[in-house]
């Protein structure tokens, strides 16, 4: 594997916070709904850009909770929407 230099940048999408409890299980898992939302808003728009999946804003190992966002480049279709700016780095 080589280790790339990239630039900082900013992605917008939809975000929501969970935690593994909730993951494991099928009717309390929310990143698969998450990721519903993102393309069911990304369906009607000509999105050439990259789509990531940022895990972020971990709490404590005591709650295991994190932040999860479905984003792209390039702008979101809607108003109510997540920035995450990633940092620049190897």
């Amino acid at each position: 594997m080589e280790l790339v230099k990239i630039d900082g940048f900013a992605v917008q999408g939809v975000s929501v916070r969970t935690n593994m409890q909730d993951e494991m299980h099928p009717e309390s898992g929310k990143i698969g709904p998450l990721w519903m939302k993102y393309f069911s808003h990304m369906e009607n728009v000509e999105h050439t850009s990259n789509c990531y999946g940022v895990y972020s804003d971990y709490a404590s190992a005591e709650h295991c909770e994190y932040l999860v966002a479905g984003a792209g480049e390039g702008g979101f279709p809607v108003k109510e929407c997540s920035t995450v700016e990633i940092s620049s780095g190897p």
